[in-house]
């Protein structure tokens, strides 16, 4: 543990899954307070499940926590990126799930009351600016537009500038009971869906069913979907990244999974023909919210749309469970995500100077002239 008193709000940085331990209780506190349910992407446990996957070599953790005096307030979930000699070595500052494909999230400080946001952010600014920094560059993607503390962390750093992320998070905020929430969607939209939902029950005799522990089978199925259909993506040329498709990842996702069911924060809904399945859409969820995290479907039945099926019935059936508000479908747009969402939000990436001095303008300098260009990683 490293610490600074340079504001009232006192900072202490935690390197390790390890350093938060000695903080348990006040950190499992402020998750619980965090609005949204956001807080279920940093228990200790998940921290450590998906440290293989985001703390790839010359990446380490960082989390910046801010204390009124024994109360932990906030924190900055980030990671520090050391870039190679020969682009300067400087020190990068990112948020936690920072890297390519199916895990990357969008990112926030995190804060336990309203009221402190402002005063959070700013001490966090002021601390990462300063001289005792740990960072050169400050590059935070797709931190969120409904973000409280992004203007006032933006405000307070040096050279700061915010650009548009070219990505979209997409909610579904529940209505009390389905009928009245169907009545919000597009009427010709759903009668479609319906329509496909008897075809696939009835060619099919699939059906919806919730998991919060997959079987090795299930699971088996659902790395295939997957892949499968990232594979399918990319040959139409997008650009792709398969989550499965390394052994390090498959074993951390797995590991995630189980850390999720675990802690009671695991919800699947997939959809079966028999033992098949042919789609899923893998959850977890804090208080009353649902993250949407992970889905596919098997595109030898896409003419049944089975993915806009398991969607309109994952929907009916978090509203009927009576423990879900809002349904949070993370960053990504899909047709689906826009026809069933009626709640949607953007991301700005922020990029500013860190460590002041003439070593820390040196890095800087030759970070820029090795090819660095704002938004271009």
């Amino acid at each position: 543990m490293s610490e600074t008193d340079s504001s009232p709000l006192r900072i202490t940085v935690a390197d390790s899954p390890a350093a938060l331990e000695a903080h348990r209780a006040a950190w499992e506190q402020l998750l619980e307070a965090v609005p949204d349910g956001r807080g279920v992407f940093f228990s200790i446990g998940l921290l450590r499940a998906m440290a293989p996957i985001y703390l790839l070599p010359g990446r380490r953790m960082h989390f910046l926590l801010v204390w009124a005096g024994e109360r932990l307030v906030g924190a900055a979930p980030t990671v520090i990126d050391r870039r190679p000699a020969w682009r300067g070595g400087v020190r990068r500052l990112e948020f936690w799930g920072a890297v390519p494909g199916s895990m990357r999230f969008d990112g926030d400080l995190l804060v336990a009351r309203a009221d402190e946001a402002q005063a959070c952010a700013q001490a966090l600014a002021r601390h990462l600016s300063g001289p005792r920094s740990p960072v050169e560059l400050i590059e935070l993607q797709y931190f969120r537009d409904v973000s409280p503390m992004r203007a006032a962390f933006a405000a307070g750093l040096r050279d700061a500038r915010l650009q548009p992320e070219p990505m979209v998070s997409h909610r579904a905020r529940l209505s009390a009971d389905w009928e009245r929430h169907a009545a919000t969607l597009g009427r010709s939209m759903l009668g479609k869906t319906l329509n496909r939902q008897r075809a696939i029950e009835r060619d099919l005799g699939a059906r919806l069913v919730q998991r919060e522990r997959l079987d090795e089978d299930e699971l088996a199925q659902i790395e295939r979907l997957h892949s499968l259909r990232q594979q399918t993506l990319e040959q139409r040329g997008r650009s792709r990244h398969v989550l499965f498709g390394r052994e390090r990842d498959r074993l951390a996702y797995r590991t995630m999974l189980e850390q999720l069911a675990a802690e009671g924060h695991a919800r699947h809904h997939l959809l079966k023909a028999g033992d098949r399945v042919i789609a899923f859409a893998l959850g977890l969820h804090r208080g009353r919210t649902f993250f949407y995290q992970l889905t596919a479907f098997d595109p030898e039945f896409s003419r049944h749309e089975p993915g806009r099926v398991l969607v309109a019935g994952m929907l009916r059936a978090e509203i009927d469970s009576g423990r879900t508000d809002l349904i949070d479908m993370l960053p990504g747009t899909t047709k689906v995500k826009q026809d069933f969402c009626n709640e949607h939000f953007g991301h700005q990436r922020l990029q500013a100077a860190g460590a002041p001095g003439v070593m820390a303008e040196l890095r800087r300098l030759l970070w820029r002239l090795s090819g660095w260009r704002p938004g271009r990683r």
